[in-house]
């Protein structure tokens, strides 16, 4: 729906809260996550934003605490002119 609504080099940020690790149990639990398309990867963020047709342009996380198990990742991609 982003695509679809950005003109040609418009830009969209997502803010995901992402495990710090591949694997969490804790969090999946406590968060009441049964998928892990809840909580993607810097990675899979990527995907889906290449799949939709963005260019990402920065992804980085944003730091907590570290006794927290999760982060937030940041991902900005760019609609192509």
């Amino acid at each position: 729906e982003f695509y679809r609504a950005l003109a040609p080099g418009g830009m969209v940020a997502v803010t995901t809260m992402s495990p710090r690790r591949t694997f969490l149990p804790l969090h999946a639990v406590s968060a009441g996550l049964s998928a892990p398309a809840h909580s993607p990867t810097e990675n899979e963020m990527r995907a889906l934003f290449e799949a939709a047709g963005f260019e990402v342009a920065e992804q980085h996380r944003v730091r907590r605490p570290v006794w927290t198990p999760i982060s937030d990742v940041i991902t900005v991609g760019v609609k192509p002119t």
